[in-house]
Order: structure tokens, then C-alpha cells, then sequence
């Protein structure tokens, strides 16, 4: 699943792992964690921050209560934000070695040569590019 749910605001919140408001707004607005940078923590800055991951939260609480009608929240605790990340999401590299091994074969073999060619150019491309092959 590709959830680009932020790590810090999200995740880490999720496992209620303490986390700066200041790496929040970096990771979800950089335009207006570069405008904060260097300046003094100003009334505009405040209301900025506090806005932006106000909203933020609101995600968060739907997706949590969401997950409380599947499974107790608390456990949630016990992992890192890291972890439930990869827990949700799964591991974003896709092995193609594994893919290879799984994949059945409708009206053509392992041996095939378009099959061949096939797996070659899936080992050249990048994740991304894995990823969107897979999802077209």
C-alpha cells in the first residue's frame, strides 16, 4: 500500500513517540518551514504552524479511529513510527527475484525469451518505476 502519510506528524504520532513541531512542519510544508527558519517565533509563525498541523491531526484522528474498530489502539504503542510505517505500507523496494519466483505463466515459460526480456528490464528500472509497472 502506498500511503504518503508523513513519518513524524503520522506515524510516530500513531506509536506516541514524541515529536517537534518544527520537524512536523518540515516534513509536511517546506515552503513554510524555510519561511520560519531563521526568524523569530512570531504570532504569524504560530498561527501558521499551529494551522498546518492542526489539520494534519484531523487526518490522524480519522485514520486512528478508523483503525480502533479493527484493533485496540494501544497496541499500536508498542511499535516505533518506523515500524507501523512498514507494517501498513510494506517494504517500498520490490524485489524482483521474489516477483520472479511467485509469478504463474499463462501460454509462456521461465525460458520464454520475451519472458527473459521481460524480467531483465524490470531489474533495470528503478523502484519508482517498479512501482508504477506493478500498479499499471
Amino acid at each position: 500500500v502506498d500511503l504518503p502519510l508523513p513519518l513524524g506528524i503520522f506515524w510516530k504520532r500513531l506509536a506516541e513517540e514524541h515529536v517537534e513541531p518544527y520537524d512536523c512542519i518540515q516534513e509536511i510544508d517546506i515552503l513554510a518551514f524555510k519561511r520560519m527558519v531563521g526568524s523569530e517565533l512570531s504570532g504569524i509563525n504560530t498561527y501558521v504552524l499551529e494551522t498546518t498541523l492542526s489539520s494534519q491531526r484531523r487526518l490522524l484522528n480519522s485514520f486512528t479511529e478508523g483503525m480502533s474498530s479493527v484493533l485496540p489502539i494501544e497496541l499500536l504503542s508498542i511499535f516505533s513510527g518506523e515500524q507501523l510505517r512498514d507494517i501498513f505500507c510494506g517494504n517500498a523496494d520490490i524485489d524482483v527475484e521474489l516477483l520472479r519466483k511467485v509469478v504463474e505463466y499463462d501460454g509462456y515459460t521461465e525460458d520464454d525469451t520475451v519472458i527473459t526480456h521481460f524480467w531483465d528490464v524490470l531489474r533495470e528500472m528503478t523502484t519508482s518505476e517498479r512501482k508504477l509497472f506493478l500498479q499499471f
